[in-house]
């Protein structure tokens, strides 16, 4: 154990501690059996172990001895906490040569609170080999959305092309059916001017008297004929055309 000044005990002084507490309790348990304790029987080594069975708590920890003066192993599984501190999570105990664990804790993530609370992978990634890595997909699918989205914004485009060069058709036939209303002149307001007369103007008329009866005369038409409620006929390029009136309402606001 050391001498008087030696005050760091040996490495087995614990162990040295068991082994002879151990020893003095298998001899008064022997001395309770016979009621006496002899030379004989305190080195009777096959005797002495069978009275060594037994359990105690001493300076290695639990002492469990079975009759045979082995003692059965505890095994204790130690791991420093996140405040780097010991912490028991596991005993593991073999009685009568069985196997038997005992969990120290009730949820798992604190074996694994160092990283993170998850359990590490049984097999990494990769593998062992560093060949099995799983390929990686990720870039397919970007590549395969962008085509998607690609032929959609050419659909959409094409779409709207389609529909504007449309339109533009549409409008551009339009105005080719608009007549701009300061090219027309009013035949009744011609007939009353004094250039109605004028050889240019009754030339201007002509298509107007071909479509009326042989004996119609355009200056024997009524005034009434030419603007009505509900049409009114005009000069434009030389040619009489008829116009239709339509009642508009003008909003104010």
């Amino acid at each position: 154990m050391g001498g008087p000044n030696d005050q760091i005990p040996a490495a087995y002084a614990r162990s040295l501690h068991d082994t002879t507490y151990a020893y003095l309790r298998a001899l008064n348990k022997t001395t309770e059996k016979f009621g006496y304790l002899t030379k004989d029987l305190a080195r009777n080594g096959t005797l002495i172990n069978n009275m060594s069975k037994g359990e105690f708590q001493g300076e290695t920890g639990n002492v469990i001895l079975d009759e045979n003066g082995n003692r059965e192993p505890i095994f204790v599984v130690t791991m420093l906490d996140i405040s780097d501190q010991p912490l028991n999570v596991i005993q593991i105990n073999f009685i009568n040569n069985t196997m038997q664990i005992t969990k120290n804790y009730n949820d798992e993530a604190v074996i694994w609170a160092n990283r993170g609370g998850k359990r590490p992978l049984y097999k990494p990634i990769c593998g062992y080999t560093g060949t099995e890595c799983p390929q990686n997909i990720t870039t397919y699918i970007l590549i395969g959305v962008g085509l998607v989205l690609l032929l959609l914004v050419a659909t959409l485009g094409g779409i709207g092309y389609a529909v504007r060069e449309k339109l533009k058709e549409k409008e551009r036939l339009t105005r080719e059916c608009l007549i701009p209303f300061g090219e027309l002149k009013n035949l009744k307001e011609l007939k009353s001017n004094e250039d109605m007369r004028s050889l240019e103007a009754n030339k201007s008329l002509k298509s107007l008297q071909s479509s009326q009866s042989g004996s119609t005369k355009l200056t024997s038409m009524d005034d009434k004929k030419l603007e009505t409620e509900n049409y009114v006929h005009f000069l434009y390029n030389r040619e009489v055309v008829f116009a239709i009136k339509y009642q508009v309402r003008v909003r104010i606001f």
